[in-house]
């Protein structure tokens, strides 16, 4: 009796070492990748809007250089909002690993693979910091098409 429940023990131990090394680093992985795309989006905001030019431009384009700056900058909070979701995925993980741990001991038994659902907000948020980013690029050229046409 008691050498099953140290094998329980053991396998308990093994199963969440080897799943809580590999989830953390997926995790790490697409935390560092929203990190980077946040300091990146953030840094080319500061440097549009203190390299702007401030001269008398036609209103068009300076509501184009506008709306340009207000997809870039949504698209930067949308991805904070992601990258927060992320680095909370590890806490989420680990009271859901303990809940199912306890449970197993409880029945005396091997415990289940547990799983736990992106949020939906991160979802939407990914796709809405995705389509921002990329929309306010493509404006940001347009933008510089067009005040190089006017100019």
């Amino acid at each position: 009796m008691e050498t099953d429940e140290q094998e329980l023990r053991e396998h308990y131990v093994n199963v969440h070492k080897t799943r809580s090394k590999i989830i953390s680093e997926v995790i790490i992985q697409k935390l560092n990748f929203w990190n980077s795309l946040i300091l990146v989006s953030a840094s080319i905001v500061g440097v549009l809007i203190s390299l702007h030019n401030n001269t008398a431009q036609c209103l068009y384009i300076r509501l184009v250089f506008l709306l340009s700056i207000l997809l870039l900058c949504l698209g930067t909070l949308s991805s904070a909002f992601v990258a927060y979701d992320y680095s909370n995925l590890k806490e989420r993980l680990r009271q859901v690993l303990q809940t199912e741990f306890e449970l197993a001991t409880n029945e005396n038994r091997k415990a289940n693979p547990v799983h736990i659902d992106w949020k939906k907000r991160t979802s939407i948020f990914q796709i809405i910091s995705y389509c921002l980013l990329i929309s306010g690029f493509v404006i940001l050229i347009v933008y510089a098409f067009l005040n190089t046409l006017i100019v």
